[in-house]
């Protein structure tokens, strides 16, 4: 259910405190805040640029920033099971173009089932 109606949620290069799409964030938040028996994980990441330990804690902040805004908007903090950052592990593509990258720099919402 979550992973077909909560979508990624997209950042800038080398920024972790502001999202590309607000509304896909408050869209989420809403989703969620219909559904208080949906638990999730939150799973941040980096495109391949940087170094490792740059892009873990990268996308770690990134996580936290959408488990923090969720909660502010109302989203129940006990629905959210995990929230972390996996760094350049797990691309969503293999590419080294600007179009790549972008859809690297992402937070994924997803059921604790999925990984």
């Amino acid at each position: 259910m979550i992973s077909q109606n909560v979508k990624d949620v997209f950042f800038p290069f080398n920024i972790y405190s502001r999202v590309i799409d607000p509304d896909v964030l408050q869209a989420d938040a809403d989703f969620l805040k219909q559904h208080p028996d949906a638990h999730l994980w939150i799973q941040g990441y980096a495109d391949i640029r940087g170094d490792i330990f740059y892009n873990l804690v990268l996308s770690y902040r990134r996580a936290q920033f959408v488990k923090s805004t969720l909660v502010k908007n109302g989203v129940n903090e006990a629905q959210i099971m995990f929230a972390t950052g996996w760094g350049k592990l797990y691309p969503a593509c293999q590419a080294t173009d600007d179009t790549c990258y972008q859809q690297q720099r992402r937070v994924d919402i997803v059921p604790p089932d999925s990984m």
